[in-house]
């Protein structure tokens, strides 16, 4: 008798999931109807065909009160590598400043300050490094990255378009300047920019994490499962894209599939409290062994087929003949 009642139970708990999910799936479908974005715009900027949701501020609790997803923008910082790209050959050059330090010295110092955690020093040196290699796309890249530490989006940006059209396949510069844009404010054109980096690099698991954060704040969850399952695939070790899918599946009515998301960060770093916490939720309210409703192997294969789809429609086909 007990058993057929805690099987009810469950069930009845399954069902109200089932509704929260269709609650979130018809209330997207209402905000693409013309709802404005962050910029008071109706849809100037969208992604996948939805019209953005206000933006939320970065940290703040989710509409339902749940935690929000774990923020973390930037690849780790030996990303920056060494002088690559176009240089002009004066910048090639060993001149050597008034200081007795030449343009390669510069650039290295503000490589070695940014990674030590000191974006002012970052800054000062690549700038002058930028002065000697205007055209140089990682330095302008890394110098953005320097500013935006520092809490100016905006001087970041100038030198991120700058860069974006040097190399327009850049999907680095193209994630550097989503990033700005956001923390610029304007969460809409950082979607939106996400999306062309990943146009150009399917398997850039930091733009697909930052996309699925950009989407939660937003209460659209279905749409960021995706990004964030195949985030999670390309880098099984991280704990913080395996707990931003948790709030993901959660936030799109797969409490099960959350749950073991949750358990797998926390087992990945057991000192992420956040994840901990979601689990020990999740797991009071669903209890344990329940059916994963949703495989995110699947949907993270299906969201990377998306992208490819979307580049091979976008890349010119050969020339027909006229006859």
């Amino acid at each position: 008798m007990e058993n057929r009642r805690a099987g009810n139970d469950r069930s009845e708990a399954m069902l109200r999931w089932a509704a929260v999910g269709m609650a979130l799936a018809f209330f997207g479908g209402v905000v693409s109807c013309g709802r404005e974005g962050p910029d008071g715009e109706v849809g100037r900027v969208a992604f996948g065909g939805v019209a953005l949701l206000p933006a939320q501020e970065p940290g703040a609790p989710l509409a339902d009160g749940r935690p929000p997803p774990v923020r973390h923008d930037e690849p780790p910082r030996a990303d920056t590598g060494g002088v690559r790209g176009p240089v002009t050959d004066e910048s090639a050059a060993p001149a050597t400043g008034q200081d007795g330090v030449t343009p390669q010295e510069r650039y290295d110092l503000g490589i070695s300050a940014w990674q030590a955690g000191e974006p002012a020093a970052a800054e000062e040196h690549l700038r002058a490094w930028i002065s000697h290699a205007p055209d140089h796309v990682k330095g302008r890249v890394n110098l953005a990255r320097a500013l935006i530490e520092l809490g100016r989006p905006r001087d970041a940006k100038e030198h991120l378009t700058h860069a974006v059209n040097l190399d327009p396949a850049s999907a680095a510069a193209k994630r550097t300047l989503a990033r700005a844009l956001a923390e610029d404010g304007d969460r809409a054109a950082a979607l939106a920019m996400y999306e062309e980096a990943l146009r150009i690099d399917p398997d850039d698991r930091w733009s697909l994490n930052n996309m699925g954060y950009l989407l939660i704040l937003r209460g659209r969850h279905v749409e960021a499962v995706g990004p964030l399952a195949l985030a999670a695939e390309l880098d099984s070790a991280s704990a913080r894209f395996r707990a931003n899918l948790g709030v993901a599946l959660e936030g799109a009515g797969y409490p099960v599939a959350a749950l073991e998301s949750f358990n797998e960060a926390a087992a990945l770093d057991p000192g992420h409290e956040r994840a901990a916490a979601n689990a020990v939720r999740l797991r009071e309210l669903v209890g344990e062994g329940g059916v994963r409703e949703v495989d995110t192997s699947l949907l993270a294969g299906d969201f990377r087929r998306e992208l490819q789809g979307t580049q091979a429609r976008e890349e010119p086909g050969p020339a027909k003949c006229p006859w």
